[in-house]
């Protein structure tokens, strides 16, 4: 069974690839698709890269000349300037936006400044409120008070001894000679004066505060830097409360000392303090006072329930600016608000005190501004690229569901295994094909996102989700049966969840919230895939402005779960999504062509469940206590009554076609309480199928091919629509006739090899029950009354693929595939598409899929054919015909038609009426049981001589009835009696016709054909 599997499965596999190398275009557009989409990412990355290659994303260089500058106002980094040095560069001469990108051994150092909003003048509140007013007043109490004043002689002295040290304390940056002492010249005179400031600020014990908005940096603090264009204010704090003399003289001198260093006017800025009883009092006042430029609240304190062992405050921050996902970041002002809380809550607890005396920045290497387009927007379009395999997949998929290929290939024998590991197996080689061309173009290009992660982790992402989208496409391709709406749908899928995963789960994950981002990726194939290319380019991304050598590893995987739960995601929905799509396709009917309930695996028993094997009616039996095979032999006429009562046993032997078609007549059968309407053949078929029911073991012993065991089939309204029992014999060719639609003769075909199942009875073919599963190799062939091809193949492809999924890869195929095209005369047109067939000789490329291997083993033993000759020509009806006969030699063929020429040809014939039989038996059978009268056909020489003719016919004829009358032809039917037959009517008409009153001019007498005993049958059961 496995060898036989493994041929069906390269069977499938050789039908794809042939089919796909009939529709290049996919291929060639799914090949080109990354190479495209990865040479837009490039290009869009080098136009980004020589947009911000510019000075203003450069360290600033030293300006020779401005444009507007004068003697007054000279060059600043952020005038016009038409001429600079660029071998002298340093953050001295850059913007606040330029800092970030010089090279800078030692930073300055700045007071940290609380930010409050602007437009501010004199007087500021802060709002605070906390569980114990007494407590957090006295906290608040202790927000400004300054140090011991020390002489400003003795302060500037000091600061400036204690900058120097430090500066000398530095390796390597005083060197004797070279042009690196002098450069830095320049940026220690600035580095000594903000130091200065720095510590003049922090022994005073004095805030200042600003109004300018943050930057992305701290090399550079931009409220102390002047630009031109700009208006920026600093304040000095102070407690509004109460103010000594003393201390007012030397608050008076900070402001102009400060506005000296920088250039900038100071105010001074009285703050206040207000209490609220709770922090949404402060929230309610924050925003009521926001048009207020004379008293606004500049920050807000919550205390909650601090204590002495208990410190919990919320801070409130008024700033102009609030960071979101689409800025870019900056360092907001913070520090000085948190340092003020911290310290007043010592000083008032501890009797301590913790001041903040200056923030500055790293120190760091030059750089440049590098925006890496491909890494930031490289998830959405890799996303879009891994599901660039759905659409083909589908169109494959939902191609043969659309013309019931999947069906009538699990007729001829195709396992469900089969077929999922085949398609499985071609998608996933086309995939890997596909990824392996993305990643390595990639490589090629250097986009980050490939050359800075590990390889490992790229084939354990990329492998898995082959797995998943392939598999998803299984269940996608179960809900449509018209490829190019499902094609179309899968495109439309691809765009919207690419940019349903960019917003929604982009915002997820940078707003923390983990839970809902990881249900979303365990429940949503695509937003996985999302979510590890957004891990994958973050990490490339982090490690290319860090200047790594690496991004994601399996270490970094062992601290950060994130990349590890995509995988743990796409490993369980590899496993998940392939039951679904089965479950969604035996639900849909996709497999066999049967429809089934919602829970139809636990096998729950309905109101019209089949029962295997219904209990015959012993009543009928007209001889009990025998032996069944005696019995059987004498239901079909073998065996006289008194025969079968005299032998107690017998030989086994065969019945044949012939005599189960004997003359019933002539034996001893009786069939008591038959009406004489009745057909006796059809009562004594019911009979042997109840004897088979009785005893199954007889099946065994007889050639029976096909045997309907009391079939019954409801409409959806519980109305019997089939009600059957028939046995077909070896090498029979059995028709079933019936007046389309509502004879149910094709259902009847679809019920027998397993697409339909019946409500009640046992369809046995070859000993198969209909409703088990197909067996690999079944020993039937089908031809349905739509040609069911792969229109893009040529005949031989078509006849070498069902062969090989019927017989597996054996050598003899193609002497089987070379005897159906001598049989059925498909030399000419064998190697030409079966597109461009004519409707016959697809009809015959049909038949000789269903007739192939006749005479092996595993061949054919009953072929079902619906409508055979439907839309053939004469020469091809010809040509099929013939080869049905010399199929009958060796196998049982059925058909049904409606078409009474092809019934003439079979065996026998089962008429049928709204699902049940009306006769059984032979063409000449149901001619002489219904062929009750003959035709008489006379011509006369005159019209007028027609009332005579019709007068002299009727007195010589018994009931002789008219029954067309056209021109000078009359037809009359004369029942046949046993003094009126053919003989006698012959002698009567030579009598006739020599009358002298009787102008014949010629005349014709015939028994019926068998399209008029039809005809008069199916009026004989209306």
């Amino acid at each position: 069974m496995k060898r036989e599997l493994v041929s069906q499965i390269s069977a499938c596999v050789y039908k794809d690839a042939l089919l796909q190398f009939r529709r290049p275009f996919g291929v060639l557009a799914l090949g080109a698709a990354p190479f495209i989409a990865l040479a837009i990412l490039i290009i869009a990355q080098n136009s980004i890269s020589n947009h911000v290659d510019i000075d203003a994303f450069k360290c600033g260089c030293k300006c020779l000349d401005c444009y507007n500058s004068t003697g007054v106002e000279p060059c600043t980094p952020s005038g016009s300037c038409s001429s600079q040095n660029n071998a002298t560069c340093s953050f001295l001469y850059s913007s606040v936006n330029q800092a970030p990108f010089c090279d800078v051994k030692q930073t300055p150092l700045w007071p940290p400044l609380m930010q409050i909003p602007p437009d501010t003048l004199d007087t500021g509140y802060i709002a605070f409120t906390g569980g114990d007013e007494m407590d957090t007043t006295k906290i608040m109490d202790s927000f400004f008070s300054n140090s011991a004043l020390v002489a400003s002689k003795v302060a500037e002295s000091y600061v400036k001894s204690m900058v120097l040290d430090e500066i000398e304390s530095m390796d390597g940056f005083h060197q004797s000679g070279g042009t690196e002492a002098d450069e830095n010249a320049e940026e220690l005179e600035f580095i000594e004066a903000t130091g200065a400031l720095v510590k003049g600020l922090h022994d005073f014990g004095v805030s200042m505060a600003t109004s300018d908005i943050s930057s992305g940096t701290l090399l550079l603090e931009r409220a102390l830097i002047p630009e031109i264009n700009e208006e920026k204010k600093l304040y000095l704090l102070q407690d509004g409360r109460s103010k000594g003399a003393h201390s007012d003289k030397v608050m008076s001198s900070i402001p102009k000392s400060v506005a000296n260093l920088t250039g900038m006017h100071v105010a001074t800025l009285n703050i206040l303090f207000k209490y609220f009883n709770s922090s949404d009092d402060i929230n309610n006042a924050i925003y009521q006072d926001w048009g207020d430029r004379s008293a606004k609240i500049i920050g807000a304190y919550d205390w909650h329930l601090t204590n002495a062992s208990n410190l919990q405050v919320d801070i409130w921050a008024n700033t102009p600016r609030v960071y979101s996902p689409m800025d870019i970041p900056d360092i907001q002002r913070w520090a000085q608000s948190i340092n003020i809380a911290s310290n007043a809550y010592i000083k008032y607890f501890f009797d301590g005190s913790v001041n903040l005396a200056g923030i500055r920045d790293m120190p760091r290497q030059s750089s440049v501004l590098t925006v890496d387009f491909s890494t930031l927007l490289g998830p959405l379009f890799s996303m879009w690229l891994m599901h660039a395999i759905l659409p083909l997949h589908l169109n494959s998929l939902v191609y043969e569901k659309e013309l019931d290929l999947r069906i009538f290939q699990h007729i001829n024998g195709l396992r469900p295994f089969a077929f999922y590991a085949s398609k499985f197996v071609w998608c996933m080689g086309m995939y890997s094909i596909y990824m392996s061309c993305f990643v390595g173009f990639g490589f090629l290009l250097g986009v980050k996102m490939f050359t800075k992660n590990i390889i490992s982790i790229q084939i354990a992402f990329f492998g898995l989700w082959g797995t998943v989208i392939i598999s998803f496409g299984f269940l996608y391709a179960s809900f449509f049966k018209d490829r190019r709406s499902g094609a179309l749908s899968s495109v439309f899928y691809i765009l919207i969840m690419g940019f349903l995963a960019n917003v929604v789960l982009v915002l997820l994950i940078e707003q923390e919230n983990d839970i809902s981002a990881n249900i979303l990726q365990f429940f949503v194939p695509s937003f996985c895939a999302f979510r590890g290319l957004y891990e994958l380019s973050q990490y490339a991304f982090l490690a290319d402005q860090s200047g790594a050598h690496k991004g994601i590893s399996w270490n970094t995987m062992a601290t950060d779960n994130s990349m590890m739960l995509v995988l743990l995601a796409m490993l369980i929905q590899s496993l998940v999504i392939p039951l679904l799509a089965l479950y969604s396709d035996y639900l849909m009917g996709n497999v066999d062509g049967i429809r089934r309930g919602y829970l139809f695996f636990l096998k729950r028993k309905s109101k019209q469940e089949v029962s295997r094997v219904d209990g015959a009616d012993s009543s009928s039996h007209a001889v009990q206590g025998k032996n069944s095979e005696d019995e059987l032999d004498y239901y079909l006429g073998h065996l006289s009554e008194t025969e079968l009562k005299g032998r107690t046993s017998r030989a086994k032997k065969k019945s044949s076609l012939a005599e189960y078609l004997g003359s019933y007549a002539d034996t001893s059968l009786e069939i008591p309480a038959a009406r004489e309407d009745e057909d006796d053949t059809r009562e004594n078929s019911k009979r042997l199928v109840q004897m088979l029911q009785r005893d199954p073991s007889l099946i065994q012993h007889y050639d029976f091919s096909v045997i309907y065991q009391a079939v019954q089939k409801y409409s959806e309204y519980d109305q019997l629509e089939i009600d059957l029992s028939l046995v077909i014999q070896d090498q029979e060719c059995f028709a079933f006739l019936g007046a389309a639609p509502g004879s149910f003769k094709s259902t009847i075909l679809k019920m027998t090899v397993g697409l339909v199942h019946q409500d009640q009875g046992t369809i046995l073919v070859q000993g198969w029950d209909s409703r088990d599963k197909l067996p690999l190799n079944i020993p039937i062939g089908a031809c349905w009354d739509t040609d069911i091809l792969f229109h893009e193949l040529t005949g031989w492809q078509n006849l070498k693929i069902f062969g090989m999924i019927k017989f597996g890869r054996r050598a003899n195929i193609d002497a089987y595939i070379q005897n159906m095209i001598e049989s059925l005369d498909l030399h000419s047109s064998i190697e030409t598409r079966v597109a461009q067939y004519s409707g016959g000789m697809r009809r015959r490329l049909s038949l000789a899929i269903a007739l192939l291997g006749l005479g092996d083993p595993n061949g054919p033993k009953v072929v079902f054919i619906d409508e055979p000759s439907a839309g053939m020509d004469p020469y091809s009806r010809k040509v099929l015909w013939r080869a049905l006969k010399e199929a009958t030699k060796s196998v049982s063929v059925v058909i049904s038609t409606n078409n009474i020429l092809e019934a003439e040809s079979c065996d026998r014939i089962a008429v049928l009426r709204k699902g049940e039989i009306a006769f059984l038996g032979s063409p000449q059978k149901m001619i002489s049981r219904y062929g009750r009268f003959m035709w008489l056909t006379i011509t006369v020489n005159t019209t007028e001589s027609r009332k005579q003719i019709i007068k002299c016919v009727r007195s010589t004829f018994q009931d002789a009835e008219l029954v067309s009358e056209f021109g000078k032809t009359l037809k009359f039917a004369l029942p046949l009696t046993a003094n009126q037959t053919i003989d006698a009517v012959f002698r009567r008409m030579e009598k006739m016709k020599l009358g002298p009153k009787v102008d014949i001019a010629d005349w014709s007498v015939s028994n019926l054909s068998l399209e008029d005993v039809y005809l008069n049958l199916l009026e004989d059961i209306e």
